[in-house]
């Protein structure tokens, strides 16, 4: 009877280990030959990871552009400064002119919902608070034929921005950019009439210095230069 029990013990523990094993195996321990399963947010080709483009502002046309400063009328390349800390050694500045537009144009490889859009900006005179009312910002708008956008659905909104007067800074304004498959343009458009120096008969508006545009995405884009 004794020898009975005991091998039943023995039986009894044999398949509680063997009922652990299975369940081991089918909740995916040990070694499957990808260590525990598959990789989210990207795959191990790193074929979704995203890259970040500079598209300098100094590259783009400016051939239209007139601005505004304290004692002139700059425009086209005139609107092109050194700056020792711009990302390309050259930023643009003197944009203080209402109505005011520039187009960033570039071509990309496919469609991208969620690219991150960002500009790094400088203030020249003082440091100043701008909305995306006094300085708009489009991605791909239709305009009128005036040059003016007309879908405001295009229109990036990213609320109030405090700009430096003391170094450029990078200013994150939205992360569900929307890239086509092609040609895209976002176009700043400068809406006020809140001169930084109210007394310089040229400068009728307040806008930021630019260092250059970037855009995170996982598309492959490519920035049409002038």
């Amino acid at each position: 009877m004794m020898k009975i029990k005991k091998y039943s013990g023995i039986i009894i523990c044999c398949i509680l280990a063997f009922i652990c094993i299975l369940a081991f195996t089918a909740c995916g321990g040990g070694d499957s030959g990808n260590n525990g399963g598959t990789q989210q947010g990207g795959n191990s080709s790193g074929n979704n990871a995203a890259t970040v483009y500079t598209l300098e502002a100094e590259k783009i046309d400016l051939s239209y552009v007139v601005g505004g400063s304290s004692s002139a009328t700059p425009s086209g390349k005139d609107l092109i400064t050194d700056y020792a800390t711009a990302s390309g050694g050259k930023m643009i500045f003197s944009l203080y002119r209402n109505g005011l537009f520039l187009e960033f144009e570039f071509e990309s490889d496919k469609a991208d919902d969620n690219a991150t859009l960002s500009f790094v900006f400088m203030a020249s005179y003082h440091e100043f608070d701008m909305t995306d009312d006094e300085v708009q910002i489009y991605v791909n708008p239709e305009l009128n034929e005036d040059y003016e956008p007309v879908d405001s659905d295009t229109r990036i909104k990213y609320g109030e921005l405090t700009i430096s007067d003391t170094q450029l800074r990078e200013y994150r304004l939205t992360e569900n950019m929307k890239i086509k498959k092609g040609k895209n343009i976002v176009y700043l458009y400068v809406n006020n009439t809140d001169s930084l120096l109210p007394t310089a008969s040229t400068m009728n508006a307040k806008a930021p210095d630019i260092d250059c545009m970037k855009i995170s995405t996982t598309a492959t884009i490519t920035h049409t230069t002038y």
